[in-house]
């Protein structure tokens, strides 16, 4: 299990009284992977093994800081865990990290073996930070599937990305070099969509929505500005096994800013139908709405062939509201409950009866 404390900061000491100067911090962010038992691992050294933080910022176990530290060009709100993953397809434990506020909010991907004493592999650095746009927060959502060719790619989310007329937001796919130990980008794969201001990317989840045994995406779009302004999700069928750019279906919120797709997950095939089925939130929409969608041949249940957009509420097999956990026989719940949907996780067996939740 990885757990992170994305807004952990770190502040500098007077080397001579070894007082803290509360004027010099830096909100670097830092995970832990834990043991089955949820216990610290034994190891405890800072940027090895178990624990993740930027290494670029401080340095050795006793967390010694390194000159300019806080610097926000460079590391200084990095923010490690804001998004955090295990890759999916890879036979050793390889988790990734996403850091969105490194240079300037550019963003960060980080990964790293379980284990390794090696230095975490990352995706921007003090040599290729220039190729990224400024307040793009990449990492602030990662996932790892097989998209092209076979190969596992990393993906990490910049929802903030302006480039001219491409709109806002983009996606960008990442694999390990074994050779130089390092994470390459393939630009000609780059996904871009959404309008200004929409988050396009600001959540990610992998899938086998049309039950074929390729890795789909979803991606969202939370300020979506559609007719009804309550935000998007775009899924990209796996074709020949690869995602098609212009290829994908949309599926539109319906409550007004209800920012659907603020988050989302796969669900696993919770009918047993074959196809994997998907949750978004719309945490806005009242005091928040869980859209569960089953999978189908076509990607989503309901969809007729060739549609290239949907309504949310048209194809949803089920609508969890905030409401619903208010009504008398459930758990007491303070009467302002709100943002129901803002994180979402699923695929787990929670009470053992062979079906996903």
């Amino acid at each position: 299990m990885i757990v992170c404390a994305h807004r952990y900061t770190v502040r500098d000491v007077d080397r001579r009284s070894f007082k803290v100067i509360d004027s010099k911090r830096a909100m670097l962010g830092m995970c832990y992977i834990l043991e089955s038992d949820l216990t610290l691992p034994p190891d405890t050294n800072i940027g090895a093994n178990n624990i993740l933080v930027v290494r670029e910022a401080i340095q050795g176990k006793k967390l010694s800081v390194i000159h300019n530290f806080e610097d926000h060009n460079k590391y200084g709100v990095c923010q490690v865990g804001t998004a955090v993953t295990w890759t999916k397809n890879t036979t050793e434990d390889y988790a990734l990290f996403g850091a969105p506020g490194c240079f300037t909010w550019r963003g960060n991907l980080l990964g790293q073996k379980t284990g390794s004493i090696s230095k975490y592999q990352h995706a921007v650095g003090e040599d290729n930070f220039l190729e990224f746009r400024k307040h793009g927060h990449m990492g602030l959502s990662v996932v790892s599937g097989k998209f092209y060719n076979k190969r596992e790619q990393f993906v990490a989310g910049a929802p903030h990305v302006i480039r001219g007329e491409r709109g806002t937001g983009e996606i960008y796919f990442y694999q390990l070099n074994p050779i130089s130990d390092s994470l390459e980008i393939d630009n000609t794969r780059t996904l871009s969509g959404g309008s200004f201001g929409a988050g396009y990317g600001f959540s990610l989840a992998v899938l086998d929505a049309n039950g074929d045994g390729l890795d789909d995406l979803l991606v969202s779009s939370p300020f979506s500005d559609n007719n009804d302004k309550g935000g998007a999700v775009f899924l990209y069928l796996n074709e020949d096994d690869s995602l098609h750019p212009d290829t994908f279906l949309e599926i539109r919120g319906s409550g007004p800013e209800g920012q659907f797709g603020l988050a989302v997950t796969s669900v696993g095939d919770i009918n047993k139908d074959g196809f994997d089925d998907f949750a978004v939130g719309a945490p806005y929409e009242g005091a928040g709405v869980v859209y569960l969608f089953l999978g189908g041949v076509d990607g989503v249940s309901g969809r007729k062939h060739g549609e290239k957009w949907l309504k949310a509420k048209e194809v949803a097999s089920q609508l969890i509201r905030a409401e619903d956990f208010l009504a008398p026989g459930h758990i007491p719940l303070p009467s302002n409950f709100a943002t129901f949907g803002s994180s979402l996780s699923g695929g787990m067996d929670l009470d053992d009866n062979d079906y996903p939740g």
